[in-house]
């Protein structure tokens, strides 16, 4: 199971379990109040943002570093946790961490707010991050990329679903550079898939869309929103046969690749 109950996290760091727990909030939430032990980590410092290319991933070396620097090892189980505000920085993070072949990442289940509302201590401050080790095993099958995907238009076989908006979609808002969408997309908002509490799920279905027999592609903006609705589809719903274009709109904007509206 990828979702970790509170009770369960509780128990866990009571037993000075040897785990990595992640916050993904913001900052001055985190600096406020946090779980215990609990490093604070800014998902996008793994793309290129500050280049102008916010939905591309830095080198694979580098990415690993930054990991590092921040506490992360792959050999240790790790913990994510958000609030309702951050639940696509933590399915981002997860998918980042799926991709470079971590095998042992649970999000917690009810996020900061259901933590809270149970009682569990908090603290305030900065939790200095131990160094870590991280070592890449590429899961390449879950990762889509431009060139992928335009290879693919067209074909019956392939779904590409779009997780932003439906205004987005429509191309009555402009979404990361342009407006429109990858042409032959259906929509499913990710916001279809957002409760009361982050990564609280109760009798979720999909029943509008078939999703049996084909090959899908998920993508959005810049890949956060995409990658939550792998997570209910993959790992909570068990469709598999997914791939997630992390670069999503924006890239394909930005390299002029076919829009329809």
């Amino acid at each position: 199971m990828v979702l970790i109950k509170a009770e369960e996290l509780y128990r866990e760091i009571n037993e000075n379990k040897d785990i990595i727990i992640i916050d993904v909030r913001g900052f001055p939430s985190y600096v406020s109040s946090h779980i215990p032990k609990a490093y604070w980590f800014y998902v996008w410092d793994l793309t290129k943002h500050k280049e102008g290319l916010p939905s591309t991933l830095k080198d694979i070396n580098e990415i690993c570093k930054i990991l590092e620097k921040n506490g992360f090892d792959s050999e240790k189980e790790t913990r994510i946790y958000c609030d309702i505000n951050t639940v696509t920085s933590a399915s981002y993070l997860f998918f980042v961490l799926e991709y470079l072949g971590f095998e042992k990442v649970k999000i917690l289940e009810g996020g900061f707010e259901k933590w809270k509302e149970k009682g569990y201590p908090v603290v305030p401050g900065i939790v200095k991050p131990k160094e870590g080790k991280v070592i890449a095993k590429i899961k390449s099958e879950i990762k889509a990329d431009f060139n992928y995907v335009n290879s693919v238009l067209g074909n019956p076989r392939t779904l590409l679903i779009d997780t932003r908006t439906a205004e987005e979609f429509y191309g009555k808002v402009k979404s990361a550079l342009k407006e429109g969408r990858i042409p032959g997309s259906i929509n499913l908002d990710h916001k279809k898939f957002l409760t009361l509490y982050p990564y609280y799920f109760e009798n979720l279905k999909l029943e509008e869309i078939d999703l049996k027999n084909k090959e899908i592609i998920l993508y959005c903006s810049a890949g956060d929103r995409a990658t939550y609705v792998y997570f209910i589809l993959n790992k909570i719903l068990g469709i598999n046969n997914l791939k997630v274009y992390l670069e999503s709109f924006y890239d394909w904007a930005f390299k002029n690749g076919r829009i329809e509206k």
